[in-house]
């Protein structure tokens, strides 16, 4: 909860300093790939919470803002063993403010899962909080690393026939949302939306190989020198603990 407090007295002074008073007029800025970096959305923090299950990694979460045919796109990339897939939604927004958009989803994605080469197995996993040693089953299944690897290959030939994506259509009226811009430079966007949700993004540029791991912390910034860069403003990363990932949840607005 003190990191949280902490996180939370941060955003308020990247606020307080926001270099961009009307964010939805600076499209320019607006427009492009964002990386979440930080949230306490619940539905978002269940989502994280799923790499407690063996094998399960989470990778990026995104949105991906078009400000010139008025879409937002947002993407969850998550990778079990032997394969990954992404899931996202797909949404139109209509600008209501300088600062606050109205967002209404309109289909859900499912990517069409790859099956992955790499068969090594981890030392040990962990199993509902009991650390499980794998080490003894390395010699049994070296021998059928050859016959995996062609089933793999069998696989993924069979499932490039599919669609790449499959779409789920969403009619509800109900199924939208706001965000409003708290905070917008080149690199740092901030928005809060239902139910009290932060959202911090990174912005992701063609050349940004950065890595993003949950588990970051964000560094506090000097209350006398508040900066509007992300530079110099903060130090880190900000990423959910493990208590945040085991909270409840709400509808999402990233």
């Amino acid at each position: 909860m003190q990191v949280r407090a902490e996180i939370n007295e941060l955003i308020f002074q990247l606020e307080a300093a926001n270099p961009t008073p009307n964010p939805t007029d600076d499209l320019n800025k607006m427009n492009g790939n964002w990386r979440l970096v930080y949230t306490n959305n619940t539905q978002l923090l269940a989502v994280m919470a799923m790499e407690r299950l063996p094998g399960v990694v989470i990778g990026e979460i995104t949105q991906k803002i078009d400000t010139i045919g008025g879409r937002v796109e947002n993407n969850v990339q998550v990778q079990a063993p032997f394969s990954k897939t992404t899931f996202g939604t797909s949404a139109q927004y209509e600008i209501r403010s300088p600062k606050r958009m109205m967002v209404k989803y309109e289909k859900g994605t499912i990517q069409t899962p790859e099956l992955l080469f790499n068969i090594d197995l981890p030392d040990q996993i962990d199993v509902l909080g009991q650390k499980v040693d794998l080490a003894p089953l390395s010699p049994i299944l070296t021998p059928l690393e050859g016959v995996l690897t062609e089933a793999i290959k069998a696989g993924n030939g069979l499932i490039n026939r599919l669609p790449k994506t499959t779409d789920v259509q969403i009619k509800s009226d109900s199924a939208q949302s706001w965000l409003i811009t708290t905070y917008l430079d080149e690199d740092t966007r901030i928005a809060r939306g239902d139910a009290g949700a932060v959202f911090v993004f990174s912005k992701e540029y063609a050349m940004d190989n950065t890595e993003v791991t949950y588990g970051s912390v964000l560094e506090s910034v000097d209350d006398d020198t508040v900066n509007t860069t992300v530079e110099d403003s903060m130090d880190q990363v900000v990423v959910v603990d493990d208590d945040d990932k085991s909270e409840g949840s709400t509808t999402a607005s990233a």
